[in-house]
């Protein structure tokens, strides 16, 4: 597979997911800045976590007029495969790619810590070397930790 990961103004862990998916995972990978309006034929953009623009309004609010996001928008119309990870999660949050928000966490905290997830579908391009069922330990480190969508609010706690 071809990776793009994308550059913001303020973006830290752009050299990490650069990193994992060119070094660890042995996948071609090139940057794209967040002013580019092609996508140079990849199969996949990563939107990596950090402070785009520094998140000085809601987080992500900026960096969804990027230019590179009217592609990215196209991009996952077509059946592009975009993920978005902490920062780049909420990016496609404030650009209307994804349903719902980030709310702060109830103890109105920076946590950071491992969580602990169930893996429930394993039939997706992300997830199909783990096993359905799997419980997977992620490391987690955030203010605004609570995802919300009217869609998933039956499944939400303390809303």
């Amino acid at each position: 597979m071809r990776f793009a990961v994308a550059r913001f103004p303020g973006s830290n862990c752009d050299e990490d997911c650069y990193y994992v998916l060119g070094e660890i995972l042995k996948q071609e990978t090139i940057y794209l800045w967040h002013e580019e309006k092609d996508l140079k034929n990849i199969d996949c953009i990563v939107l990596p976590g950090g402070f785009s623009y520094g998140d000085y309004l809601r987080t992500g609010a900026i960096a969804r007029f990027s230019p590179i996001m009217r592609e990215v928008k196209k991009f996952a119309d077509n059946g592009g495969l975009v993920l978005g990870i902490c920062n780049g999660f909420q990016i496609l949050l404030e650009a209307g790619l994804l349903e719902g928000a980030m709310l702060l966490n109830l103890n109105q905290a920076f946590i950071c810590k491992d969580a602990y997830l169930r893996l429930e579908n394993n039939h997706t391009p992300f997830t199909n070397q783990c096993k359905n069922k799997q419980i997977l330990k992620l490391p987690i480190a955030h203010g605004d930790g609570r995802f919300y969508a009217s869609l998933f609010r039956k499944y939400c706690r303390n809303l």
